[in-house]
């Protein structure tokens, strides 16, 4: 397939995926909410077997397939005795299902599911006054591509995505539940442990300022050494595999995803105070994106360590993006849609046919 006919294929999916979970969900359909349930079911079921069918779509394409051969002859005491460890346990899971129901294709299959169901669940929620069609969008067009290359950190990402409801309803147990649960597929979602105790239930917009302040802080000092940290981490269990990056220092001044999402919220922040006055929750999300472009920024010297940024960045950006809409008259909201949809196809052409990040483009059907 052709680049032109595999951008088309892509966003005619994201597009049809994005309007029937709006048309069906509970966002619309407020009288039954087992509507919106089945709605995100079927819509990530749909995915997955877009997602299952690609052929050599995605850098570690390959790679994923050499997982799932090995992951799937190991029994579970081989998973933790031959340096395969604890935090592959979910794709040593998905591995044997997808063993028993098909082989590699459902392998592929189940990471897209989880993906987007937990992302969808997430959206669902009452949080927020959002446009579901601009969230689904945006998310499909970014987080889920990605989640064709990087498998097991997206999935990560969207369990950790998921776990930001814990945080709002303060429910520590569920949450460390829920990130001990993304581990279990990338260990780097530990990083996402510190998000509860950046929430303050009771008065979320006064109480967090120096909470922002503190986490900025951190972050920048954190990303300022993260190369010592590394080190120090490698002799560290599970993190022993990690070290090989604190050696790997690239000096590049081409780190164009920070300058973008830097742009992103620069343009955000002038709308902070009314997003914090129309809804209080979104101070947490400036937080997280605050942070993550900090992380960003370690793209200047290591590729690997920016993509924790994801689980700070990459949703709080969405959600804070799909409420825009409605700060504008009624009038006026369909052509602010239309540009942030114009917004997403262009990073999308941006990212994965210009810069070719990911290598999903083309797409292939499984041979």
């Amino acid at each position: 397939m052709g680049v032109v006919a595999s951008v088309a294929l892509y966003l005619l999916v994201y597009l049809l995926i994005s309007g029937f979970i709006t048309l069906c969900s509970s966002k619309r359909l407020t009288v039954n909410r087992n509507k919106g349930n089945i709605a995100v079911f079927v819509a990530a079921t749909c995915l997955a077997v877009f997602a299952a069918v690609r052929f050599e779509v995605g850098t570690d394409y390959i790679n994923y397939c050499y997982i799932y051969e090995e992951y799937s002859r190991q029994n579970l005491s081989g998973i933790l005795t031959n340096g395969i460890s604890i935090y592959n346990l979910g794709t040593f899971l998905f591995s044997k299902i997808a063993l028993l129901f098909g082989g590699q294709k459902v392998f592929f299959g189940l990471y897209a599911f989880v993906i987007s169901y937990m992302a969808f669940k997430f959206m669902e929620d009452d949080y927020f006054n959002l446009s579901l069609f601009l969230c689904s969008f945006l998310f499909l067009t970014s987080i889920f591509s990605d989640g064709l290359n990087i498998m097991k950190q997206t999935a990560a990402v969207a369990i950790t995505a998921y776990a930001l409801r814990y945080v709002y309803s303060k429910q520590l147990l569920k949450y460390v539940i829920t990130i001990a649960i993304a581990m279990a597929f990338h260990v780097t979602a530990i990083i996402s442990l510190p998000i509860y105790f950046l929430y303050n239930k009771k008065n979320s917009e006064g109480k967090t300022s120096w909470k922002m302040i503190a986490a900025i802080i951190l972050a920048g000092m954190l990303t300022a050494n993260i190369q010592n940290i590394l080190g120090m981490l490698g002799g560290a269990g599970i993190f022993s595999r990690y070290a090989m990056y604190a050696s790997d220092v690239v000096r590049s001044g081409n780190n164009y995803s920070f300058i973008l999402k830097f742009m992103v919220l620069l343009f955000l922040l002038m709308f902070r105070q009314r997003f914090i006055s129309i809804n209080p929750k979104n101070q947490l999300l400036f937080i997280l994106m605050m942070i993550g472009v900090c992380f960003e920024f370690s793209g200047y010297f290591s590729t690997y360590v920016k993509r924790i940024s994801i689980y700070y960045y990459n949703m709080p950006s969405i959600i804070l993006m799909a409420q825009l809409p409605f700060f504008f008259k009624k009038d006026s909201r369909l052509v602010v849609k239309v540009l942030i949809c114009a917004y997403a196809v262009s990073l999308f052409i941006l990212s994965y046919v210009i810069l070719r990040q990911s290598d999903i483009i083309p797409y292939q059907l499984y041979r």
